[in-house]
């Protein structure tokens, strides 16, 4: 049964029209509305946006807080079309809830005008909420793109199964994503009209109206513009994949005529990349030689999902339309700001479907809000495990870490969140906390200038590039960045009190109580200076551990192992859960010799909380090196058979095997973290390292 929503919000609901009725509806342009006007004095205005169709407006009704979308004819049109329009709709609306799908909830007739009512799709900072943001941008993973081929395919799976012959107008703009990236087809039916003049098409000579989009038709809705089907949809996705692989259309010209004879008898450049068989497939000229279903196209991702170690949806989801519409609550509640109805739908939604991530990565989402941070760590834990290769699970698993002081491991979250969503420009930014608080600043202004990169006028990040600057005593560059933040969005707070504190202390010449600011000396890579004002402030407090931490960095960088060790050991003794001056010790100790006292060390690292597994790690080294290879091998093995999803224990297993001289095992081992890597889509170079590592030891091996 369709959920209809005008019961819901106590509408009436009228299923036939009499035969003496009105006209359909009025052949006038509908009125434009603005921010705060209500239509037809139902539903509020909240915000506006451009469609295919002209204008989107999101509302929200005055019976219901939930927003949704209201589309509608923006051009005149005659009864037929509107008719049509009518009918079309009525389709849409019937394909019911399916989470590869806009949900259009109903029909209605406003101020005598036809609209549609749909769901809301939140957009993000990012990426807007369609596929159009990822056309020209490089490193989309393959993993990714096979995912949004099945997605595809299921959603046109089930419209298919329901009655839809033909989309007729897929391409990036109607292919939403949600903020967990998962695709959702949109505007079935509603694909604009235009007139072909005669003479476009060789050997056609009459006007012909045809309905689509031009760069993204097939030949055959130009030939036989009445006879096409659901190939033509396999047609516009194959241009869409095309144009997100290679950031380009296969076919451009410079007039009408010239791009539709590029579309009949053109053949697209070959593409370097895994999907370009997929690709080539779906372009095909002739309707009989492209995939001739939905299923063909997605047995053939299947193969290649497998062959790249990705993992993709290979079977349609069966959530009922209670289920869906808990989410599509969740999310519309948390992106008009009303958390507490928010997470009310969220943790309904996790109960009704225990098994989808995107019940947990919202879940999370709406914890970490609440800054209820075990529970988002707990929550986006488990829509990891569902799903790893999803990025906004692990970019809100990285928020929560932070918080929590677990910096080590939440940038570790947030680099594999960035790597998994090239533009999740939040994953980026996120890491400079982590960051700045593992003494790392040049590592986040690299950063940060990689974000800028993918959204150059995104005011936010020049603030906050200009903040590190500043800390770090690039002066002049901090100055350009917080100017820069406020010319994108004047009196933008954090520049504005940032770019103030940049005047005050140039002001006062960097001078901070009378004496230089130490950690600016360091991040300068004035060492002696920097050493000594912390030398003095340990003096006047022996308990100021940063003063000890940063002594310990200075010693450290100056291969001062012994003093190194002294100082790290000052901070301990302030902070025993101190991670990085734990790790610091390990590695100290080890080099000087003292294995016991690093095997201390990694004993006091496995106590605090989420460091286990690099204690373990680390022992393993330090018993391989004593000779103790079994022991080692042990310990691992027997955190990879409760752990058998972490690459790096399948790293160290294969190093410490190779050491051995048992090179079998160690490639195995290599392989097991490979598939890992792959699967999740891991860094590159970490990836490109077990390659090699493999070829080395196959060679060794022959």
């Amino acid at each position: 049964m369709v959920f209809d929503w005008r019961r819901l919000l106590g509408l009436n609901v009228t299923d036939e029209r009499p035969a003496d009725a009105a006209p359909l509806a009025s052949a006038g342009v509908p009125r434009t509305y603005a921010v705060g006007d209500a239509i037809a004095g139902e539903y509020r205005v909240l915000d506006i946006f451009a469609g295919g169709m002209g204008r989107v407006y999101l509302v929200r009704h005055h019976n219901e807080d939930t927003p949704f979308v209201l589309k509608t004819l923006q051009r005149p049109g005659n009864d037929a079309e509107r008719m049509q329009f009518l009918r079309e709709a009525e389709i849409w609306v019937g394909l019911g809830g399916h989470r590869n799908i806009v949900r259009a909830r109903f029909v209605t007739m406003l101020d005598g005008h036809i609209y549609v009512v749909a769901d809301y799709v939140p957009s993000t900072p990012d990426r807007g909420n369609t596929l159009e943001a990822y056309v020209g941008c490089t490193g989309v993973p393959d993993g990714l793109l096979l995912t949004w081929v099945a997605e595809f395919c299921h959603g046109m799976a089930h419209a298919q199964s329901h009655g839809v012959v033909a989309h007729r107008d897929i391409k990036p703009g109607n292919l939403m994503l949600m903020p967990d990236n998962k695709l959702r087809i949109t505007d079935f039916g509603l694909a604009r009209s235009f007139t072909l003049p005669s003479g476009t098409v060789e050997g056609v000579t009459e006007l012909r109206s045809i309905s689509g989009t031009l760069p993204y038709m097939a030949p055959e809705q130009f030939l036989q513009p009445d006879a096409v089907d659901h190939r033509v949809d396999i047609y516009a996705f194959g241009i869409t994949l095309y144009e997100l692989i290679a950031g380009t259309l296969p076919f451009t010209a410079s007039s009408q005529k010239a791009l539709v004879q590029h579309v009949i008898c053109g053949v697209p450049s070959a593409l370097k990349s895994p999907l370009w068989p997929i690709c080539e497939r779906c372009l095909r000229k002739d309707p009989a030689m492209r995939y001739q279903t939905f299923q063909d196209l997605l047995t053939d991702a299947s193969t290649l999902a497998r062959e790249v170690g990705a993992t993709i949806p290979t079977r349609p989801d069966s959530r009922t339309n209670d289920e869906e519409l808990m989410y599509a609550k969740a999310m519309s509640y948390g992106a008009i700001g009303r958390p507490d109805l928010a997470m009310r739908y969220a943790l309904k939604y996790s109960q009704m479907a225990p098994d989808d991530d995107r019940a947990w990565t919202e879940l999370g989402k709406q914890y970490l809000a609440q800054n209820q941070l075990t529970a988002s760590v707990e929550a986006s834990l488990r829509s990891i495990r569902l799903a790893p290769f999803k990025s906004q699970a692990r970019n809100n698993l990285g928020v929560a870490l932070s918080r929590l002081g677990k910096f080590d491991e939440a940038l570790r979250q947030l680099q594999v969140a960035a790597s998994h969503d090239p533009l999740n420009t939040g994953a980026l930014l996120n890491q400079v906390r982590p960051l700045t608080s593992l003494r790392r600043p040049l590592e986040a202004i690299e950063v940060m200038q990689t974000a800028i990169g993918i959204a150059p006028k995104k005011a936010s990040i020049w603030a906050q590039l200009g903040a590190v600057q500043m800390e770090v005593g690039q002066v002049e560059e901090a100055g350009r960045s917080l100017k820069k933040a406020l010319e994108l969005h004047p009196g933008l707070p954090e520049a504005q009190e940032n770019l103030r504190t940049l005047i005050a202390r140039r002001a006062q010449k960097t001078v901070v109580e009378g004496r230089p600011d130490p950690a600016r000396l360091l991040a300068m890579g004035r060492f002696s200076e920097a050493e000594a004002e912390l030398l003095e402030r340990v003096a006047r407090n022996a308990n100021d551990v940063d003063a000890w931490h940063n002594l310990g960095i200075i010693a450290t960088h100056q291969q001062r192992e012994r003093e190194a060790i002294d100082r790290f050991s000052r901070v301990v003794a302030i902070k025993p859960d101190d991670v990085f001056a734990r790790k610091q010790l390990v590695r100290l100790r080890a080099g000087a010799g003292d294995i016991a006292g690093a095997l201390r060390e990694c004993a006091e690292l496995a106590r605090i909380p989420d460091e286990q597994l690099h204690a373990t790690l680390l022992r393993a080294q330090l018993l391989q090196g004593l000779g103790e290879t079994v022991k080692a091998v042990q310990e691992l093995q027997h955190l990879v058979q409760d752990n058998p999803e972490l690459d790096q224990v399948w790293f160290m297993l294969s190093e410490i095997y190779e050491r051995a001289g048992q090179f079998k095992e160690s490639e195995q081992a290599a392989r097991r973290g490979l598939a890992l890597l792959r699967r999740v889509g891991g860094h590159a170079d970490n990836i490109a390292m077990l390659e090699q590592r493999i070829a080395r030891l196959d060679a060794v091996r022959r």
